[in-house]
């Protein structure tokens, strides 16, 4: 008898890996809760729509604002103002499956203990996600080549 993939299983990777020890600031008072919440396919829905807007907005193609049209190097910084709550629970809808496509900002604040424990981890989990060393070669060594060379 076949036994169906998890939701989890079927996610790409590193989503469906093991994310406890990556998303650390979890709602949750005991370990185990902390872990499951972690690794709960919600939370990684929640975490590719941050991830993707920090694409959109900071990645290779964003589009920029120069706060002096006539210096290339006066790129306006947006920092995380496009990391809102609003923003997490709306960039949901764009999720391919099998990640969740439909959300609340309760959700998301039930997750995480505040909007910056969230911002903190997602951090936390594009820093770690990105050590692979195949994607390394592949995706970020030309974005690094830009972010070096590029204006």
């Amino acid at each position: 008898m076949d036994q169906e993939r998890s939701v989890k299983d079927q996610l790409p990777y590193p989503y469906n890996q093991d994310l406890s020890a990556v998303l650390r600031r979890m709602n949750r008072r005991t370990p185990f809760s902390r872990q499951r919440l972690a690794n709960d396919p919600v939370t990684a829905s929640y975490v590719l729509a941050g991830m993707q807007l920090i694409r959109r907005h900071l990645g290779p193609g964003a589009q920029r604002v120069l706060n002096d049209p006539e210096d290339d190097n006066s790129v306006g910084r947006p920092l995380f103002s496009f990391l809102s709550q609003r923003a997490v629970v709306a960039e949901l809808a764009n999720n391919p499956p099998p990640f969740t496509r439909m959300g609340t900002t309760a959700t998301l604040r039930c997750s995480w203990r505040s909007h910056s424990d969230y911002i903190a981890d997602l951090l936390n989990f594009g820093l770690w996600s990105l050590h692979e060393p195949a994607l390394y070669d592949s995706r970020i060594a030309p974005d690094t080549e830009r972010l070096v060379e590029g204006p």
